[in-house]
């Protein structure tokens, strides 16, 4: 009895990981020196088609020519333009927005302090005006790094659909 059940199990998890192991990939392969990027499914992602329309949400494909997004399929040949925001830049963006925000209040802060003063304080504060600014400028664009991601044009970038390059490879022991 416990045979069966072994035999069973082994059958069932071997035809589990085949179907594991032919999940479709985005490939992104670049045409210049062929260096090459993996999108998996349910990754969030924004893709633009020939026609100037965006989608954004979670990758789904269908089969090898065709992307699933938001519900709406799109032909991989109509692709030209992905975007994919990295874990590294949503860090870096919000590291730099948080830091350059904090500056920037406690530096304007400081201005209104100064200005209500009066005298060489309204002059201080002109001075500490270019910093301020400057970190508003780096909140704003931590926040364009967090949000905006990485492009990739078809005009630098080959796409393609194919099963999981990391799945298909055996281990390897030296």
């Amino acid at each position: 009895m416990t045979r069966k059940w072994i035999v069973l199990c082994l059958i069932f998890f071997s035809a589990f990981s085949g179907l594991l192991a032919q999940r479709p990939v985005l490939l992104m392969q670049k045409i210049k020196n062929g260096k090459e990027k993996v999108v998996r499914q349910a990754t969030k992602i924004k893709v633009k088609d020939r026609e100037g329309n965006e989608y954004k949400g979670r990758l789904a494909i269908v089969d090898d020519s065709v992307l699933v997004i938001s519900g709406v399929g799109i032909p991989i040949s109509d692709i030209v333009e992905v975007r994919k925001v990295s874990l590294g830049s949503k860090i870096l963006g919000g590291v730099l927005a948080g830091t350059a925000g904090l500056f920037t209040a406690y530096g304007a802060y400081g201005i209104i302090v100064l200005v209500s003063e009066g005298g060489l304080g309204s002059v201080f504060a002109i001075i500490l005006a270019i910093p301020v600014v400057l970190a508003a400028l780096l909140t704003g664009s931590g926040i364009l790094i967090m949000s905006s991601g990485k492009r990739y044009k078809n005009s630098k970038w080959k796409f393609s659909i194919v099963p999981d390059p990391s799945e298909a490879e055996p281990a390897r022991t030296n």
